[in-house]
């Protein structure tokens, strides 16, 4: 559906399979033998590796695009086995006899495994890519460096994405958020002349501190960064926190700054602290940054389209199986602090 779509250079060098190869790391069982099942019941994926223990994975010849492994095995040892490539975590949910979908759950309860993997298979088949796509849309979790300061509501960000209409609403939403709440990283497409305009409405309309993105700036809790006419914002871990990088590569989905570069890089570097919200706007940037999301382990909104300007940005990011929830405008920000509350302890919202 989105061929045209770019994320990376590699997108147009290699369309030979539509099959995304998957290792799969978990002990001998009727669980292991159920999922082996279901992968080869699938056409656009292929099992190339079955193990029983993660630390084989480092010896496999030609690794996979991506790893399933038992959540109880030691999946952090594997992160590092993986070579930067994705891994789905599962655990046991019911008992032998039920159907896979019954058996097999994510950590974080919202997306299945079997879910998870026709999410995966059914972009392999729209986009024609080869099985490098599974790297691009499963997004690891976020680099274990050192914990985040205070280990509280420091490790959430909020990214908000929105184009057309967006600014009145950004602005409500915005105003529903609390002053000493998360980092809220913003990609509002506007022209040049109009940014100041934006961050002083964006200001009026909230008590977090509202401001332009600057490369290499460290996130604080209570700011809500505006990304820069004509430069990408992305997000990194750095050191016990996160930083911020801005950069004037090419459009992504004609667009700079791109939704989908911010909701990717969000999903490799806060994983599952991060909340994605795609709002009001035309084309589909930010379809594949939030599939990335959700697949992360983040909690993932978009806007309805009866309260949309514009409704194809989110309309494309739920059919692309990106959105955890459909929600109107005046329920986004209640929304939000609810995905807040369920991802970290709620004595820190």
């Amino acid at each position: 559906m989105h061929a045209q779509k770019k994320l990376d250079p590699e997108n147009t060098k290699s369309r030979r399979s539509l099959v995304v190869t998957v290792g799969l790391v978990a002990a001998p069982g009727y669980g292991r033998t159920a999922i082996e099942a279901d992968l080869k019941s699938r056409g656009e994926l292929h099992l190339t590796a079955t193990l029983g223990r993660v630390e084989d994975a480092v010896a496999v010849p030609r690794p996979p695009d991506v790893w399933i492994c038992d959540a109880s095995l030691d999946a952090g040892l594997l992160d590092c086995a993986a070579e930067a490539r994705p891994v789905i975590r599962f655990t046991y949910a019911s008992r032998p006899g039920d159907r896979v979908a019954e058996v097999i759950a994510l950590p974080n309860d919202r997306l299945g495994l079997v879910d998870a993997l026709r999410i995966v298979g059914d972009r392999a088949r729209q986009l024609g890519l080869s099985g490098r796509l599974a790297r691009r849309t499963v997004a690891n979790r976020p680099e274990s460096i050192a914990p985040i300061a205070g280990g509280g509501i420091e490790r959430l960000i909020i990214a908000i994405c929105a184009a057309n209409g967006g600014p009145a609403m950004v602005r409500q939403v915005l105003g529903g958020l609390p002053p000493d709440g998360p980092a809220v990283l913003l990609v509002q497409r506007i022209g040049g002349p109009h940014v100041h305009g934006l961050l002083k409405s964006l200001q009026r309309s909230t008590g977090l501190s509202v401001g332009l993105a600057a490369d290499g700036q460290e996130v604080r809790t209570g700011h809500v960064y505006v990304a820069s006419p004509g430069r990408h914002l992305l997000v990194q871990r750095h050191q016990t926190g996160y930083r911020l990088r801005c950069q004037e590569g090419p459009p992504v989905n004609h667009c700079r700054p791109s939704a989908d570069l911010l909701l990717s890089s969000m999903a490799t570097a806060v994983g599952r602290f991060g909340i994605g919200v795609v709002m009001s706007g035309v084309g589909v940037d930010g379809a594949d940054g939030l599939l990335a999301m959700r697949l992360s382990g983040g909690a993932t909104l978009v806007q309805d389209e009866a309260t949309s300007l514009a409704p194809s940005m989110p309309r494309a990011a739920l059919q692309e199986g990106g959105a955890e929830r459909v929600v109107p405008l005046e329920k986004l920000a209640p929304e939000i602090l609810r995905a807040c509350g369920r991802l970290m302890p709620r004595k820190h919202i």
